[in-house]
């Protein structure tokens, strides 16, 4: 089949399996389409994606120069066509198909105008040809046309071929050309495995689509009646051109936490919108997450009909958060601190000997601290971010430090026989609390959280203090 088929999709990708690192970005591809109030031709490559011959639908091949009995497009939202919703099409004879009601079953051969065309009825009676020459069903009984619709909604697609059917006057040149038109998506794509020259009817013919009223055409270059060479007309092998509603976007992109039930029953976060009135409004198809466990991410595109119809489509895409990465970097929570009060000792070593570290401030690397810890000292505050390079993996922490002035909770310690005592005129900021700082004492000391008087201390092993003010933390150490 085509590698460019012209279905309504979306993908949100491969699955992604973080190990090593903590962030991703998930990017998903969908079809983007506009209203049908103008089209946008390509040339697309030639890779027809149903056979030309052996489709469902026999169209009568006894007979020349005639329009088929109306049939229904049983597509459940019709197709758009030119900002119509058509619901009913005839396939002329002569390469071409028709939304328009027939006034009678001639389908007229004979034209020298181009497309657009409103009074000539050989074009001005047909809507899509695929191309419209003048073939010759009946000089052949190894000659199809027929039509089926294939697939599934909301991608159905009407095939319509043109297979070996010799042109008029010329019975040893053989066309064979298909349409195809996409359910949902509107758009129409034209395969040409042949379309010989005849010098019947001035070698007529012309590829494209125009409105029921014949005043609007869309027609690849070249492709007009009277386009090519100096004798004014044209043939092509192996040709394939698409035609894409190009209006203001009809297609609505969206990015879900949760997988495509929650997104159904209305219970998974939206993340963002190409909705451009939504708060969570982006341009993108792409975000970039930082699950901390496990997470199923839904894309979503929805589709407007222009019967005001929404289709939508769903594909999930499922983050796994390793749980056992090669090493662990932890910083602990964040902290608020005193301006001129105790330095922090940040440390992240994982007992590698081939493993590399950085440190940042702000964004900025701090020159320098290439090892496993670093010093925090008043006033320095901002965030810290330290990194670590081993085993083919890059893993980092961060930690806001903050040093506020705030409580002074400065006091001194004088040493006892068995302890020490605080004096209480040292004490800046009244009311605190008084306890040991780690490393905690094991040889039977005590202290009394008010007056900070430790007891039953051991010579000469030295102990840590710490005053707790409502918003500030002082150490103070004594043997």
């Amino acid at each position: 089949g085509s590698g460019s088929a012209g279905f309504a999709y979306v993908d949100a990708g491969e699955d992604v399996l973080l190990g090593c690192e903590n962030s991703t970005q998930l990017s998903a591809s969908f079809l983007d389409i506009g209203e049908t109030n103008t089209y946008l031709i390509t040339e697309i490559p030639f890779v027809p994606p149903f056979p030309f011959q052996g489709l469902a639908n026999n169209v009568s091949t006894d007979t020349d120069d005639r329009w088929g009995s109306a049939q229904n497009l049983p597509f459940d939202n019709g197709f758009c066509f030119f900002t119509n919703n058509e619901d009913t099409f005839t396939v002329g004879s002569n390469g071409l198909l028709s939304f328009q009601t027939q006034p009678d079953d001639y389908n007229d051969y004979a034209f020298t105008a181009t497309l657009p065309e409103s009074n000539d009825p050989a074009l001005s009676r047909g809507n899509i040809f695929s191309p419209v020459h003048d073939i010759f069903p009946d000089a052949s009984g190894n000659n199809e046309i027929a039509w089926e619709i294939i697939g599934e909604y909301p991608n159905r697609v009407l095939a319509l071929s043109f297979f070996n059917v010799p042109m008029y006057a010329c019975a040893d040149q053989l066309a064979t050309h298909m349409m195809v038109l996409y359910e949902t998506t509107n758009i129409i794509d034209i395969y040409i495995e042949n379309a010989p020259e005849c010098d019947f009817n001035s070698y007529s013919k012309a590829v494209g689509i125009q409105n029921n009223e014949g005043t609007e055409a869309f027609v690849p270059p070249g492709r007009n009646t009277g386009d090519g060479n100096a004798t004014t007309h044209w043939s092509t092998e192996e040709e394939a051109w698409r035609f894409t509603p190009n209006g203001d976007t009809v297609t609505l992109f969206e990015w879900f936490i949760g997988d495509t039930e929650s997104v159904v029953d209305g219970s998974a976060e939206l993340i963002t919108s190409s909705n451009p009135n939504n708060p969570l409004f982006s341009s993108e198809s792409y975000i970039d997450v930082s699950p901390e466990t496990t997470t199923t991410y839904t894309a979503k595109v929805t589709y407007t009909t222009c019967s005001g119809v929404r289709i939508p489509l769903w594909d999930e895409v499922t983050v796994t958060v390793d749980e056992d990465p090669p090493y662990v970097v932890e910083l602990g929570p964040d902290l608020e601190l005193c301006v001129g009060g105790v330095s922090i000792n940040l440390n992240v070593d994982i007992n590698s000997e081939s493993a590399i570290y950085e440190w940042t401030l702000n964004g900025e690397t701090i020159a320098g601290a290439d090892g496993p810890s670093i010093t925090v000292s008043s006033p320095n505050s901002g965030t810290y971010v330290a990194i670590v390079s081993d085993e083919e993996c890059v893993i980092q922490d961060d930690i806001i430090i903050i040093f506020n002035e705030l409580d002074d909770p400065f006091f001194e310690m004088t040493p006892t026989c068995d302890g020490g005592t605080v004096d209480s005129a040292t004490v800046a900021t009244p009311g605190g609390t008084f306890s040991f700082a780690d490393p905690q004492p094991t040889d039977g000391a005590v202290i009394d959280s008010t007056t900070g008087e430790v007891e039953d201390a051991v010579f000469p092993t030295q102990y840590t203090v710490s005053y707790t003010t409502t918003d500030c933390v002082a150490i103070g150490q004594f043997i």
